[in-house]
């Protein structure tokens, strides 16, 4: 009788066990198909008056750099990849309103809210499913010319302490950068919000050379692809360290 009962237990235990992994599994293929619904039915689902960040650009930035004449104002775009909004409110925006009036918009990451996916959709100005290949300062200068109508090209521009890459053209009426410092240190630590906000100040002073580096004449935008949230427990998984 005890080993009957030890035994049973035990298949009461797989049994378990298999509906856990079955459930798992179940809950993978949800989340995987509610991602292209919402992928595909974004626009239904989501109030157009929330632009996504395929939209930043067209809907808020080009307008504004429009002139009464019909010419175009030069603009700085400041991206700052993972920009939570504690870092902005708190940290950056103090920055900026030294010598900036400041003009706030909010908008939502295109999903998946990764940098891959929602950054490259503000530099090309399309959906996830439409991006095309090739860098993000190809992208952006041809999605330039597909709203202005005008022939612009791109020249080097060297990149500053964290920084991933930096444009502009070659009639200087745009520059664009990428910080992507909080997104690098978001992915390794979870820091509380006062020691990530004080981790971020020295590149500051990179974003402060660069608006001196671009001279007074011109309009300065920034904005991101996506936030982040800290994790209260577990463990970072990185795929590139998965054998499939």
């Amino acid at each position: 009788m005890g080993q009957r009962g030890v035994s049973g237990r035990k298949s009461e235990a797989n049994a378990a066990d298999r509906l856990m992994n079955e459930a798992a599994l179940l809950l993978n293929d949800l989340d995987y198909l509610f991602g292209r619904l919402m992928e595909y039915r974004y626009s239904e689902l989501i109030p157009i008056q929330a632009f996504t960040t395929d939209l930043f650009y067209r809907e808020f930035m080009s307008p504004r750099r429009r002139t009464a004449a019909g010419g175009l104002l030069k603009a700085t775009i400041l991206m700052v990849d993972s920009l939570r909004y504690d870092l902005w409110s708190q940290v950056i925006r103090a920055m900026l309103e030294k010598d900036y009036e400041i003009e706030e918009s909010f908008g939502l990451a295109r999903l998946p809210s990764e940098t891959r996916v929602s950054r490259r959709a503000f530099f090309s100005g399309k959906s996830p499913a439409f991006i095309p290949p090739g860098p993000e300062s190809t992208l952006f200068i041809n999605y330039l010319k597909e709203v202005h109508k005008l022939d612009f090209t791109a020249k080097e521009a060297s990149c500053r302490e964290g920084m991933s890459f930096a444009t502009r053209t070659t009639d200087d009426s745009t520059y664009a950068c990428v910080f992507d410092f909080t997104d690098r240190l978001s992915h390794e630590i979870s820091w509380s919000p006062h020691k990530l906000q004080e981790s971020i100040r020295p590149i500051l002073h990179e974003m402060e050379a660069v608006l001196k580096e671009q001279g007074r004449d011109h309009i300065v935008f920034l904005t991101s692809d996506h936030g982040h949230i800290r994790m209260q427990k577990g463990s970072p998984i990185f795929l590139s360290l998965i054998h499939i």
